[in-house]
Protein backbone atom coordinates (compact mmCIF):
# COMPACT_ATOMS: atom_id res chain seq x y z
CA UNK A 1 0.00 0.00 0.00
CA UNK A 2 1.28 3.45 -0.93
CA UNK A 3 0.07 5.72 1.84
CA UNK A 4 -0.35 9.46 1.28
CA UNK A 5 -0.32 11.25 4.64
CA UNK A 6 -1.99 14.64 5.05
CA UNK A 7 -1.88 16.49 8.36
CA UNK A 8 -4.44 18.81 9.88
CA UNK A 9 -3.91 21.09 12.84
CA UNK A 10 -7.57 20.77 13.85
CA UNK A 11 -10.77 19.30 12.44
CA UNK A 12 -14.11 18.09 13.70
CA UNK A 13 -13.54 14.48 12.57
CA UNK A 14 -10.99 12.91 10.24
CA UNK A 15 -13.51 10.15 9.47
CA UNK A 16 -16.13 12.66 8.38
CA UNK A 17 -13.58 14.62 6.31
CA UNK A 18 -12.28 11.52 4.55
CA UNK A 19 -15.75 10.08 3.92
CA UNK A 20 -16.82 13.37 2.30
CA UNK A 21 -13.81 13.28 -0.02
CA UNK A 22 -14.46 9.62 -0.85
CA UNK A 23 -18.10 10.23 -1.74
CA UNK A 24 -17.08 13.04 -4.10
CA UNK A 25 -14.43 10.86 -5.73
CA UNK A 26 -11.75 13.32 -4.62
CA UNK A 27 -9.54 10.89 -2.72
CA UNK A 28 -7.66 7.80 -3.79
CA UNK A 29 -7.15 4.64 -1.79
CA UNK A 30 -4.33 5.06 0.71
CA UNK A 31 -5.06 8.64 1.75
CA UNK A 32 -4.39 9.15 5.47
CA UNK A 33 -5.70 12.14 7.43
CA UNK A 34 -3.90 12.81 10.71
CA UNK A 35 -5.28 15.47 13.04
CA UNK A 36 -3.41 17.13 15.88
CA UNK A 37 -6.80 17.89 17.40
CA UNK A 38 -10.31 16.57 16.73
CA UNK A 39 -13.21 18.57 18.13
CA UNK A 40 -15.92 16.01 17.36
CA UNK A 41 -14.10 12.69 17.25
CA UNK A 42 -16.49 9.74 17.37
CA UNK A 43 -16.51 6.18 18.58
CA UNK A 44 -19.10 3.47 18.01
CA UNK A 45 -22.79 4.08 18.77
CA UNK A 46 -22.33 7.85 18.57
CA UNK A 47 -19.98 8.13 21.53
CA UNK A 48 -17.41 10.93 21.63
CA UNK A 49 -13.71 10.00 21.55
CA UNK A 50 -11.45 11.52 24.19
CA UNK A 51 -8.11 12.78 22.88
CA UNK A 52 -5.42 15.30 23.76
CA UNK A 53 -3.28 17.19 21.23
CA UNK A 54 0.25 15.85 21.05
CA UNK A 55 -0.49 12.90 23.30
CA UNK A 56 -2.81 10.81 21.15
CA UNK A 57 -2.53 9.55 17.61
CA UNK A 58 -5.84 10.13 15.80
CA UNK A 59 -6.05 9.37 12.09
CA UNK A 60 -8.26 7.90 9.40
CA UNK A 61 -7.35 5.83 6.36
CA UNK A 62 -9.24 5.44 3.09
CA UNK A 63 -9.53 1.97 1.59
CA UNK A 64 -11.30 0.83 -1.58
CA UNK A 65 -11.23 -2.97 -1.28
CA UNK A 66 -12.43 -5.16 -4.11
CA UNK A 67 -14.52 -7.39 -1.87
CA UNK A 68 -18.20 -8.18 -1.37
CA UNK A 69 -19.96 -5.97 1.21
CA UNK A 70 -20.43 -8.80 3.78
CA UNK A 71 -16.65 -9.24 4.01
CA UNK A 72 -16.21 -5.53 4.72
CA UNK A 73 -17.92 -6.07 8.08
CA UNK A 74 -14.76 -7.87 9.27
CA UNK A 75 -12.54 -4.85 8.59
CA UNK A 76 -12.53 -3.49 12.20
CA UNK A 77 -11.18 -6.80 13.50
CA UNK A 78 -8.52 -6.99 10.78
CA UNK A 79 -7.44 -3.45 11.61
CA UNK A 80 -7.48 -4.31 15.30
CA UNK A 81 -5.12 -7.22 14.68
CA UNK A 82 -2.79 -4.98 12.65
CA UNK A 83 -2.69 -2.29 15.34
CA UNK A 84 -2.13 -4.86 18.07
CA UNK A 85 0.72 -6.43 16.10
CA UNK A 86 2.38 -3.02 15.74
CA UNK A 87 2.18 -1.92 19.36
CA UNK A 88 2.53 -5.20 21.27
CA UNK A 89 6.35 -5.42 20.94
CA UNK A 90 6.60 -1.84 22.22
CA UNK A 91 4.52 -2.55 25.32
CA UNK A 92 5.94 -5.88 26.49
CA UNK A 93 5.43 -7.35 29.02
CA UNK A 94 1.97 -5.70 29.01
CA UNK A 95 -0.60 -7.99 27.39
CA UNK A 96 -2.15 -6.48 24.26
CA UNK A 97 -5.55 -7.89 23.31
CA UNK A 98 -8.27 -7.31 20.72
CA UNK A 99 -11.73 -6.91 22.22
CA UNK A 100 -14.61 -7.62 19.85
CA UNK A 101 -15.76 -5.74 17.92
CA UNK A 102 -13.33 -2.81 17.70
CA UNK A 103 -11.16 -2.09 20.76
CA UNK A 104 -7.54 -2.73 21.68
CA UNK A 105 -6.68 -3.35 25.32
CA UNK A 106 -3.41 -3.25 27.22
CA UNK A 107 -3.53 -5.25 30.45
CA UNK A 108 -7.31 -5.12 30.30
CA UNK A 109 -7.66 -1.37 29.78
CA UNK A 110 -8.69 0.34 26.57
CA UNK A 111 -5.78 1.87 24.70
CA UNK A 112 -7.23 2.20 21.19
CA UNK A 113 -10.60 2.45 19.49
CA UNK A 114 -11.48 1.80 15.85
CA UNK A 115 -14.43 3.13 13.88
CA UNK A 116 -15.06 1.91 10.31
CA UNK A 117 -17.62 3.56 8.04
CA UNK A 118 -18.51 2.24 4.60
CA UNK A 119 -20.00 3.45 1.37
CA UNK A 120 -21.40 0.56 -0.66
CA UNK A 121 -24.17 -0.81 -2.82
CA UNK A 122 -25.67 -4.28 -2.44
CA UNK A 123 -23.08 -5.59 -4.92
CA UNK A 124 -19.86 -3.72 -4.22
CA UNK A 125 -17.91 -1.66 -1.72
CA UNK A 126 -17.08 1.86 -2.84
CA UNK A 127 -14.94 2.82 0.12
CA UNK A 128 -14.17 2.12 3.76
CA UNK A 129 -12.95 4.87 6.06
CA UNK A 130 -11.23 3.47 9.13
CA UNK A 131 -10.63 5.82 12.02
CA UNK A 132 -8.06 4.91 14.67
CA UNK A 133 -7.67 6.66 18.01
CA UNK A 134 -4.63 5.53 20.00
CA UNK A 135 -3.70 6.81 23.45
CA UNK A 136 0.05 7.28 23.22
CA UNK A 137 1.67 9.69 25.68
CA UNK A 138 -1.17 10.33 28.12
CA UNK A 139 -0.27 10.49 31.80
CA UNK A 140 -2.61 9.18 34.50
CA UNK A 141 -3.58 12.75 35.38
CA UNK A 142 -4.71 13.33 31.78
CA UNK A 143 -7.50 10.76 31.98
CA UNK A 144 -10.92 12.01 33.07
CA UNK A 145 -12.15 10.49 36.35
CA UNK A 146 -14.76 8.40 34.54
CA UNK A 147 -12.04 6.78 32.39
CA UNK A 148 -9.28 6.39 34.97
CA UNK A 149 -10.10 2.73 35.73
CA UNK A 150 -11.00 1.76 32.17
CA UNK A 151 -8.40 3.37 29.92
CA UNK A 152 -4.64 3.55 29.62
CA UNK A 153 -1.95 4.76 27.23
CA UNK A 154 1.20 3.38 25.67
CA UNK A 155 3.37 5.51 27.95
CA UNK A 156 1.51 4.32 31.06
CA UNK A 157 1.80 0.69 29.95
CA UNK A 158 5.47 0.88 28.93
CA UNK A 159 6.80 3.51 31.33
CA UNK A 160 8.26 5.69 28.57
CA UNK A 161 7.23 8.21 25.94
CA UNK A 162 6.89 7.47 22.23
CA UNK A 163 7.67 9.41 19.06
CA UNK A 164 4.35 9.90 17.28
CA UNK A 165 5.85 10.03 13.78
CA UNK A 166 7.76 6.77 14.16
CA UNK A 167 4.72 5.16 15.70
CA UNK A 168 2.50 6.25 12.79
CA UNK A 169 5.01 4.77 10.33
CA UNK A 170 4.95 1.44 12.21
CA UNK A 171 1.16 1.40 12.30
CA UNK A 172 0.80 2.15 8.59
CA UNK A 173 3.32 -0.55 7.70
CA UNK A 174 1.35 -3.11 9.71
CA UNK A 175 -1.98 -1.90 8.34
CA UNK A 176 -0.79 -2.06 4.74
CA UNK A 177 0.55 -5.59 5.09
CA UNK A 178 -2.56 -6.84 6.88
CA UNK A 179 -4.91 -5.15 4.40
CA UNK A 180 -3.30 -6.97 1.48
CA UNK A 181 -3.72 -10.36 3.17
CA UNK A 182 -7.27 -9.55 4.29
CA UNK A 183 -8.38 -8.72 0.73
CA UNK A 184 -7.13 -12.11 -0.43
CA UNK A 185 -8.09 -14.34 2.50
CA UNK A 186 -10.66 -12.46 4.59
CA UNK A 187 -10.52 -12.66 8.36
CA UNK A 188 -8.66 -15.97 8.12
CA UNK A 189 -5.64 -13.84 7.16
CA UNK A 190 -5.40 -12.68 10.78
CA UNK A 191 -6.90 -15.76 12.44
CA UNK A 192 -3.71 -16.61 14.34
CA UNK A 193 -3.38 -13.09 15.74
CA UNK A 194 -7.06 -12.87 16.69
CA UNK A 195 -7.10 -16.25 18.41
CA UNK A 196 -3.98 -15.36 20.38
CA UNK A 197 -5.21 -11.87 21.33
CA UNK A 198 -8.95 -12.49 21.80
CA UNK A 199 -9.79 -10.58 24.99
CA UNK A 200 -13.22 -12.19 25.41
CA UNK A 201 -12.63 -15.86 24.67
CA UNK A 202 -13.71 -17.97 27.65
CA UNK A 203 -15.29 -14.97 29.35
CA UNK A 204 -18.93 -14.71 30.42
CA UNK A 205 -20.43 -11.53 29.00
CA UNK A 206 -23.71 -9.77 28.46
CA UNK A 207 -24.22 -8.33 24.98
CA UNK A 208 -26.17 -5.10 24.85
CA UNK A 209 -28.38 -5.18 21.78
CA UNK A 210 -31.26 -3.10 20.47
CA UNK A 211 -33.61 -5.60 22.14
CA UNK A 212 -33.21 -7.68 25.31
CA UNK A 213 -29.59 -8.31 26.36
CA UNK A 214 -28.01 -11.66 25.57
CA UNK A 215 -25.67 -13.46 28.00
CA UNK A 216 -23.27 -16.35 27.53
CA UNK A 217 -19.65 -17.43 27.33
CA UNK A 218 -17.52 -16.22 24.43
CA UNK A 219 -16.27 -19.02 22.21
CA UNK A 220 -14.13 -17.09 19.75
CA UNK A 221 -14.73 -15.04 16.61
CA UNK A 222 -16.23 -16.46 13.42
CA UNK A 223 -14.85 -15.89 9.91
CA UNK A 224 -17.83 -13.57 9.39
CA UNK A 225 -16.59 -11.33 12.20
CA UNK A 226 -19.43 -12.40 14.50
CA UNK A 227 -18.80 -13.11 18.17
CA UNK A 228 -19.51 -16.76 18.95
CA UNK A 229 -21.56 -16.81 22.15
CA UNK A 230 -22.32 -20.06 23.98
CA UNK A 231 -25.66 -19.62 25.74
CA UNK A 232 -26.63 -21.27 29.00
CA UNK A 233 -28.49 -24.07 27.20
CA UNK A 234 -25.40 -24.88 25.13
CA UNK A 235 -26.65 -23.20 21.96
CA UNK A 236 -23.96 -21.39 19.96
CA UNK A 237 -25.16 -18.00 18.75
CA UNK A 238 -23.45 -15.68 16.27
CA UNK A 239 -23.65 -12.07 17.41
CA UNK A 240 -22.92 -9.52 14.69
CA UNK A 241 -23.23 -6.26 16.62
CA UNK A 242 -23.52 -4.94 20.15
CA UNK A 243 -21.36 -4.16 23.15
CA UNK A 244 -19.90 -6.95 25.28
CA UNK A 245 -19.84 -6.31 29.04
CA UNK A 246 -17.95 -8.87 31.10
CA UNK A 247 -20.15 -10.20 33.89
CA UNK A 248 -18.05 -12.98 35.42
CA UNK A 249 -14.41 -13.87 35.76
CA UNK A 250 -12.84 -16.24 33.24
CA UNK A 251 -14.26 -19.70 33.66
CA UNK A 252 -12.12 -22.80 33.97
CA UNK A 253 -12.06 -24.80 30.75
Amino acid sequence: MNWEVKRLASTASTNADLAALARKGEAREGLVLVAERQTAGRGRQGRSWFSMPGRCLCFSILLRPKVAPPLAATMPLAIGAAVADAIAPLLAPAKVAVKWPNDILADGRKICGILCEMGATAEAVDYIVAGIGLNVNLDAADLPDELAEQATSMSLAAGRKFDLERLLDALLASLGETYGRWQEHGLDAVRTQLDARDALRGRHVTIRLAGPPLSGTCDGIAASGALLLRLGDGTLREVFSGEAIETRAKREI
